[in-house]
């Protein structure tokens, strides 16, 4: 079964099981288990995990394709990280330095590689 969304504000179809699975592959095995969307225009941030397996992409935040999956990698390399270090990361060296962040943000730059891979 394959679980497809829909932004027809900016044009966008989404199949979930793809992009979990796109996800797995780049980044390898995660404790997510389903991609919810949301719009919310009141929240800055293109998507968090909730800890709980679940990844959430706020399509208000998220004009372009990209967006949406550097914010999937982004938030995949979470859903295979722990809440307890998470936290004492950020207790200790605060968000932007959080080795956990640090390491979100870097493989969000697998999606460029992705498309160019498959140009």
């Amino acid at each position: 079964m394959r679980v497809r969304v829909s932004n027809k504000r900016i044009g966008m179809k989404f199949d979930c099981i793809k992009l979990m699975s796109w996800a797995e592959q780049l980044l390898g095995p995660s404790k997510c288990t389903a991609i919810a969307f949301t719009w919310d225009s009141e929240e800055e941030s293109c998507g968090w995990y909730n800890w709980d397996e679940t990844i959430w992409i706020n399509l208000a935040s998220c004009k372009r394709m990209i967006t949406v999956q550097k914010t999937l990698l982004h938030e995949w390399t979470h859903a295979q990280q722990t809440f307890r270090w998470y936290n004492q990361y950020n207790l200790k060296f605060g968000y932007n330095k959080n080795p956990y962040e640090i390491k979100a943000r870097e493989n969000e730059k697998l999606v460029k590689r992705a498309y160019k891979k498959s140009k």
